[in-house]
C-alpha cells in the first residue's frame, strides 16, 4: 500500500467511519426536492403484452443459491435465509461482514437486497395492465426502508451492493411510471432510498488498491441516479460522475477488450455496469465520446468466447453476481445476453454461435421495444487475446473447444478474484466438458480451506513445483508476489493453431515452466508440450505435480501411459509416456483435490489425475489428445 493511498484514501476512510458517518446517519433526506430529468428518454415497453412472464405466484418466489424467499410474505432483510441467522442493526463501521455467528453468510444476506425482482414484478403488472404486484413492491420497499435505517445495518457496508440496488430501483421506477402504477407512496419510498444511496456512494468510493469492479458498480450507480433524477446536487455532479466512469473504462479495460481483473464473470459484471451507465447517459441526450465507446465495445470480443455448446469457460471467481437478473428465466445466460446488448448498442457482429436467440428479458428491460435480438450465421473463429493472456481454439466439426490461460493471476491491485491458473487449459468435445476448471464454491472466511483449494494450482490443469501455487495466497481475496508471464509464439490458421507461453513463478525453485498447445483440426489431434527448465544447472532436486481435473460424468480408464475417456458419443485418448507413473482418483471427504463447483455454494466430487515425480534435470513432456479415438 502506497503512502499516497494511506494519506488520500485510508485515513479519510477512517475519518468517514469514526467521525463523519456518525453525523451522517442522522441526516434527513428531502425527497420532495427530487424530480425526474426532463431530458431523459425512458425505454418504451408497449410490446410487453407479447412477453411470456411467469404467473404472479411464480414471480413472487425468488430463488438464490440454496434459498427461496416468498416476496409476498413478510421479509427479514437482515437474514441469511440459508443458515437462519439474522443480524441486528448496528453502526455500519462496527459491522464485521465476515462474522458468521452474527451476520451469517454475507453473500446470502446481500443477494436479496439487490432487489433484482422489483423491475420484473413491475413489468408483470405492465404486461397484464393490472396492479396485482403493487402491494408486493410497496411492502418490499417499505419493510426494507424500516429495517435498514441509514448507516445502521449490514446493507450499508458495501458500495457495490448499494450501486446495484440503486439501478434496480430506478428501473422499477421507470416501469411503474410507464404503467401509471407509480403511486405517490412508492414514488416517495424509491426517491428516499435513492437519495440515501447517492449520499452513501459519493462518500464511499473504492479507490487506489480497492479500485476494481466495486468502483465500477459505485460509479455506475452514481451515473444512473444523477442522469435519471435531478436536484441541485445531482445536476451539478453529472459531468463529474460521467468523467470518472470514462476514466475507469480507460483504466480497467485492456487494449484487447478484457477487464483488468482477468476473471470471466467479473468481466461480464463490469461490462454490464458500464453498459447501463452508458445507456443512461445516451438516454439523457448526451454524447458519449467515440474513444470511450470504441474502447468499451471491445469487451464484446471476449464475451463471445465464453459460451460454446451451452458450456461456459470460466477463469477466476464465479459467484453468480449480476446487475440485472431475470430470476424467473431459467435459460438466462449473462454472456449471451451481453452479446446481444453489444450488437444492439454498438453494432457488434461478434456472436458466439449460430443458435437462434431466445427472448431476452434483461435486454428488454434496458432497451424496451427498441431491442431486437440478432441471429448470427457464422461460426466463431480461433482467437488470442494477447494483452490479457487468453486463447480459444475451435473445431466446429467435432464441437471441440480448447481454452488456454497464459495471463497473469489477476489485476495489479491485489488479484482479488484471480486463481493460480497460469498455463491452465480446458477442453470440451462434442458439447461435453472434458477437462474443467474446478470453480469457486465459496468466499466466506468460514470456508477458508475450501477457498484456498479452489484458488490453488491443484484445482487447475497445470503444473506445480514443490507443492506451491504460482503466488502466495495472502488472504481470501488477495495474492502476493504475482509473477509475469511471456507469450513466446502464436500461430492461427484455419486448420492448425499453436501457442507457446512461459512463466518464472517458480524462479526461487530454479524452474521456468513453458507450455505449448497445438490443435491440428485435420488429424483431430491436440498436443500439450510442457518444459520444465532449470534456470541454474545446480542439480538440485525438485518435485513437479501435473494436475488434470475431469468432469464428473465422464467414464475414464487409466491404462499404462493412456487415459481413455468416454461419454455418450465422446471417445478420446490422452497419451503421455509419464502417465504410467500417475494416479486417476475420485474426490472424497478426506481431501480437497478433485472437488468441482458449478454454482456458488455448491460442490460435488469429480475425477482428477495427478502425476508427481522428483527430478534434478530439465523435463520435456508431451501429452497427446486424440479426438474420436477408435
Amino acid at each position: 500500500m502506497s503512502i499516497r493511498e494511506v494519506l488520500f484514501f485510508r485515513i479519510p476512510q477512517q475519518i468517514q467511519y469514526k467521525l463523519l458517518g456518525k453525523k451522517q446517519r442522522l441526516k434527513k433526506f428531502k425527497n420532495s426536492e427530487v424530480s425526474l430529468n426532463n431530458s431523459f428518454n425512458s425505454p418504451v415497453y408497449q410490446n410487453i403484452k407479447y412477453l411470456n412472464l411467469l404467473s404472479p405466484d411464480d414471480l413472487n418466489l425468488f430463488t438464490f443459491f440454496e434459498s427461496t424467499v416468498n416476496l409476498s410474505e413478510e421479509i427479514d432483510w437482515l437474514k441469511d435465509h440459508k443458515n437462519k441467522i439474522s443480524s441486528q442493526p448496528s453502526y455500519y463501521a462496527n459491522i464485521n461482514r465476515q462474522n458468521f455467528e452474527k451476520i451469517g453468510d454475507v453473500k446470502y444476506v446481500a443477494e436479496l437486497s439487490r432487489l433484482y425482482f422489483l423491475p420484473f414484478l413491475a413489468l408483470d403488472d405492465l404486461k397484464n395492465q393490472s396492479a396485482k404486484q403493487l402491494a408486493v413492491i410497496e411492502n418490499c420497499l417499505q419493510s426494507w426502508s424500516v429495517q435498514n435505517p441509514y448507516l445502521k445495518t449490514i446493507h450499508w457496508t458495501s458500495g457495490i451492493e448499494v450501486g446495484i440496488r440503486s439501478i434496480n430501483l430506478i428501473y422499477t421506477h421507470i416501469v411503474l411510471k410507464q404503467s401509471h402504477n407509480l403511486t405517490s407512496r412508492i414514488d416517495n419510498l424509491i426517491k428516499t432510498l435513492i437519495l440515501k444511496n447517492y449520499h452513501f456512494l459519493k462518500n464511499h468510493l473504492s479507490l487506489y488498491s480497492s479500485a476494481n469492479n466495486h468502483l465500477v458498480a459505485e460509479l455506475a450507480g452514481l451515473v444512473v441516479i444523477s442522469h435519471y433524477f435531478e436536484n441541485k446536487e445531482l445536476i451539478k455532479s453529472r459531468s463529474k460522475w460521467r468523467n470518472k466512469l470514462y476514466n475507469e473504462i480507460r483504466a480497467q479495460i485492456k487494449d484487447d477488450g478484457v477487464n483488468m481483473e482477468l476473471c470471466t464473470h467479473y468481466h461480464a459484471e463490469v461490462a454490464d455496469h458500464f453498459l447501463n451507465a452508458i445507456v443512461f447517459i445516451k438516454n439523457s441526450n448526451l454524447e458519449v465520446p467515440d474513444s470511450i465507446e470504441t474502447h468499451f465495445s471491445k469487451m464484446s470480443q471476449f464475451i463471445s468466447h465464453v459460451t460454446y455448446n451451452g458450456n461456459k469457460t470460466i477463469y477466476g471467481d464465479y459467484d453468480e453476481g449480476f446487475l440485472i437478473y431475470p430470476y424467473h428465466d431459467q435459460s438466462f445466460n449473462i454472456y449471451k445476453s451481453l452479446e446481444q446488448s453489444f450488437h444492439h448498442a454498438f453494432d457488434s457482429n461478434i456472436i458466439s454461435q449460430t443458435t437462434k436467440p431466445s427472448f431476452d428479458y434483461r435486454n428488454y428491460l434496458i432497451f424496451g421495444d427498441a431491442f431486437k435480438a440478432h441471429e448470427q450465421k457464422e461460426f466463431i473463429k480461433d482467437m488470442v487475446f494477447v494483452n490479457s493472456g487468453y486463447a480459444f481454439f475451435y473445431d466446429h466439426e467435432t464441437k471441440t473447444k480448447v481454452s488456454f490461460d497464459f495471463g497473469e493471476l489477476g489485476d495489479q491491485l491485489s488479484a482479488a478474484h484471480g486463481h493460480s491458473d497460469m498455463l491452465h487449459f480446458t477442453l470440451e468435445n462434442k458439447g461435453i466438458p472434458i477437462l474443467i476448471d474446478a470453480g469457486t464454491y465459496q468466499y466466506h472466511t468460514k470456508y477458508n480451506d475450501w477457498r484456498s483449494y479452489f484458488r490453488s494450482i491443484a484445482a487447475h490443469n497445470t503444473i506445480s513445483i514443490n507443492g506451491l501455487d504460482h503466488a502466495k495466497q495472502n488472504s481470501r481475496m488477495s495474492w502476493l508476489g504475482c509473477p509475469k508471464i511471456t507469450l513466446e509464439d502464436v500461430s492461427i490458421k484455419d486448420s492448425f493453431s499453436k501457442i507457446k507461453a512461459s512463466h518464472e513463478a517458480f524462479k526461487a525453485q530454479n524452474i521456468r515452466h513453458t507450455r505449448t498447445i497445438s490443435f491440428d483440426k485435420v488429424s483431430k489431434i491436440i498436443e500439450i508440450e510442457d518444459q520444465l527448465i532449470t534456470i541454474n544447472k545446480n542439480n538440485k532436486p525438485y518435485t513437479f505435480e501435473f494436475f488434470l481435473n475431469f468432469d464428473a460424468m465422464l467414464e475414464i480408464k487409466h491404462v499404462e501411459d493412456s487415459l481413455f475417456i468416454e461419454y455418450d458419443t465422446v471417445k478420446l485418448r490422452m497419451k503421455n509416456k509419464w502417465f504410467s507413473n500417475g494416479k486417476l482418483l475420485m474426490a472424497n471427504n478426506d481431501s480437497f483435490n478433485g472437488w468441482h463447483s458449478l454454482k456458488f455454494d455448491q460442490k460435488h466430487p469429480s475425477k482428477y489425475f495427478i502425476l508427481s515425480n522428483e527430478l534434478r534435470e530439465d523435463l520435456k513432456m508431451k501429452t497427446v489428445i486424440e479426438l474420436d479415438y477408435k
